[in-house]
């Protein structure tokens, strides 16, 4: 029976580690049957990420399943519109993505557009502003802009990160009024949120962003919008000026729409973009924008290609006449790493596999070691080697059957809770004792969380009830 564990055995097993790999991502039944994520670019507490969160709690409540939102930052917004394009395309990952798709490439920043996703609806439209403390010398953009002319190179704004979409809107603002881009320095962020409050603390002189993503502070009297790019005053902020009104011919709007990976089954994109067209045409909807400010947008289809279409012949003009254009300089690609969610379960089961063969084939070495030893009693040596048998053979049948329960429950316990219960658990069946195999497992999954969650921003299958 030892013979399991040699020759015949290590090639069945070897054929179990990659077909048990091979199937850690598939899931069968009618979709969806388990948490669909929500890949948001930019940080928690801006624009796109409540927007993100409203949309996944109406498409949770369709779908009758968890849509949970995992804020993937960095890079420009390429780490987490990176993360989306390469996902499994099931259905089970979406992206919110924003006007970055339509420039990054040609700042060379990433090398992504919305070529790389399969487009489902855009959601969202909001024409930039400019923003100062209420406190600020400027009552109007005329002034500001004139303060910058007297002086260049002294006042600082932020928003987004370096060619993100309030960037470049006030790039086009400073061009269109016969400003260089560097009139004024800007200080990148991963979001409106995080520019805001860097605002009120003082650290910058103004913020660019959509007048919903400062709504509070509005409200609140902190904050002053000195205009806003559109066409006309926005009907919930009729008293800020337009850009126009202030001398200055440019209009900037940004937008947020939801993307599929390529190759998404027919099937499953129809569904989703049914049940989104739902939630946007909904009351609940429509309350949301109101309450938060925000533009509402639909476009579906051939429609919002067209859009995505003119939108990057738009901002490659304004891109190529501030010298961000990757032509004008050394391309800045970031280069996505992430292997996809179900990465490290396939790594885990290999290696988990593997260790069990390395500890069988050793086990039976030291056995035939000690048979060939001098003196050893065959009858012990034949019982030890009996028990050894039985005891290899229920581990490869344990091991097979907690493979097959890990994989089944990782779509609702999550990585992390799903792994820690499997490690332990074969731990304590190899001899290790419970509060070593807890030890061992804990200190493990914290390495891999600070390592590749946090550090390399690699998305993990997560639980509805524990999103980490």
């Amino acid at each position: 029976m030892l013979l399991i564990f040699s020759r015949t055995g290590w090639r069945a097993l070897a054929c179990l580690t990659v077909l048990f790999a091979l199937g850690c991502g598939s899931h069968t039944g009618r979709y969806p049957n388990r948490t669909v994520v929500m890949i948001c670019p930019w940080a928690a507490g801006g624009g796109t990420d409540r927007v993100a969160r409203f949309l996944a709690d109406q498409l949770q409540r369709e779908l009758g399943q968890p849509v949970v939102v995992q804020n993937q930052t960095g890079g420009s917004g390429a780490m987490g519109h990176a993360a989306g394009a390469r996902a499994r395309p099931d259905g089970y990952t979406i992206t919110m993505g924003t006007f970055e798709l339509c420039t990054m490439r040609a700042m060379g920043i990433s090398d992504l557009t919305y070529r790389n996703f399969q487009p489902l609806a855009q959601v969202n439209a909001d024409p930039a502003a400019i923003l100062v403390r209420n406190e600020a010398p400027w009552q109007t953009l005329r002034e500001f802009i004139d303060d910058v002319r007297s002086r260049p190179g002294e006042l600082k704004m932020s928003g987004t990160a370096a060619g993100g979409a309030w960037d470049l809107a006030r790039s086009g603002l400073l061009l269109a009024a016969e400003l260089p881009v560097d009139a004024v320095l800007w200080s990148p962020s991963q979001g409106a949120a995080p520019s805001l409050v860097e605002l009120l603390g003082g650290h910058i002189d103004a913020v660019c962003c959509s007048l919903p993503e400062a709504q509070s502070q509005l409200e609140a009297g902190q904050l002053r919008a000195l205009c806003v790019m559109s066409a006309e005053r926005l009907p919930d902020h009729p008293d800020v000026q337009t850009a126009k009104e202030n001398g200055i011919d440019w209009e900037a709007v940004g937008w947020r729409g939801l993307f599929l990976p390529p190759g998404t089954p027919a099937d499953v994109a129809d569904l989703l973009s049914d049940k989104l067209r739902q939630v946007v045409e909904s009351d609940a909807y429509r309350d949301f924008l109101a309450k938060n400010g925000f533009g509402g947008a639909l476009r579906q289809g051939s429609e919002f290609a067209q859009f995505l279409d003119e939108q990057e012949l738009r901002w490659r003009a304004v891109i190529e006449a501030a010298g961000m254009s990757a032509t004008n300089g050394k391309p800045r690609v970031v280069v996505s790493t992430d292997p996809g969610p179900w990465f490290f379960p396939r790594v885990l089961v290999a290696c988990l596999v593997t260790g069990m063969c390395l500890i069988a084939g050793a086990n039976e070495w030291r056995v035939r070691a000690r048979a060939r030893r001098p003196g050893s009693l065959n009858e012990e040596v034949r019982v030890d080697t009996a028990r050894l048998s039985e005891r290899g053979v229920l581990d490869v049948v344990l091991l097979v059957a907690g493979l097959a329960l890990y994989l089944s429950v990782i779509p609702w316990l999550g990585f992390f809770a799903g792994t820690l219960l499997f490690a332990v658990a074969m731990m304590v069946r190899l001899g290790t004792r419970w509060p070593t195999a807890i030890g061992l497992s804990v200190c493990l999954l914290g390495v891999v969380y600070l390592l590749f969650v946090q550090q390399f921003r690699v998305v993990l299958p997560t639980s509805p009830w524990w999103p980490l």
